[in-house]
């Protein structure tokens, strides 16, 4: 069976259940809070709405309660294939809130916006190991993949 509207994918409960991975890696949580289109509003001068005390609440907020639906696709995946491996992947920062920000994403991005994603994604992380955890599943933390090589430290 295929996903409705998908263009032919495969969903993911319907794919383990099918093909009996012995490993399977499940990356959820970003699109469900609109992380991409945030960052976007984000890329100009000023700060953008998103960094504004009312907003990060807001934002915090959205992102604990993805903690239910995570938990459920991870329930479901655990039940369409009980012998596969699940391995949740948390999410890189970009964007360190701490370091100094050079060149066109120094200028682009304030000290508000950057605290605003490096928070959002470890609070988002958090959620994702969770949620794991308490599904039975192994989380890997990504969280510093960009370490040294992020947004900030593009010099021109």
């Amino acid at each position: 069976s295929r996903a409705e509207g998908g263009g032919g994918v495969v969903r993911q409960a319907e794919f383990i259940e099918l093909y009996q991975p012995e490993q399977a890696s499940v990356s959820i949580g970003g699109n469900d809070i609109g992380l991409m289109a945030k960052l976007k509003s984000c890329l100009s001068p000023g700060v953008c709405e998103w960094a504004s005390n009312q907003m990060r609440a807001s934002v915090a907020e959205e992102i604990d309660q993805i903690y239910t639906s995570v938990r459920s696709m991870l329930e479901l995946l655990t039940a369409a294939s009980p012998a596969t491996q699940l391995l949740v992947v948390g999410y890189p920062i970009p964007i360190e809130a701490e370091e100094p920000c050079h060149g066109v994403s120094g200028w682009l991005f304030t000290a508000e916006e950057r605290e605003l994603f490096s928070n959002s994604i470890q609070r988002l992380n958090r959620v994702l190991y969770e949620a794991a955890r308490d599904s039975g599943v192994t989380y890997k933390d990504i969280s510093h993949a960009f370490a040294g090589s992020g947004l900030c430290a593009i010099k021109s």
